[in-house]
């Protein structure tokens, strides 16, 4: 795969509620992206309404971000000796 053909992605900034994402990939002309969908040192993140769903699947398709990734919060921890945190990451 040649540099001119390798996928450029980049982690996006949700400030201002998730649909801005695509637009900030565009910006940059990443057409991969990944974005935290909570907050990432929280355990308690607020939902995403279905509005907020379908207006950042619409953004992403209409500036042609192919590809979307989820990153879960730094919290969690499956391998920790600690019960109550190894509870919270399940």
């Amino acid at each position: 795969m040649t540099a001119s053909h390798r996928p450029f992605g980049a982690h996006m900034s949700v400030a201002g509620g998730v649909s801005k994402a695509p637009q900030r990939a565009f910006n940059v002309t990443a057409k991969y992206i990944q974005i935290f969908t909570k907050n990432n040192n929280r355990w308690k993140g607020k939902p995403l309404t279905e509005g907020e769903i379908a207006t950042f699947n619409e953004n992403k398709k209409k500036l042609g971000i192919n590809v979307f990734a989820s990153h879960d919060c730094y919290l969690i921890n499956l391998a920790s000796p600690d019960k109550e945190l190894m509870e919270k990451s399940r």
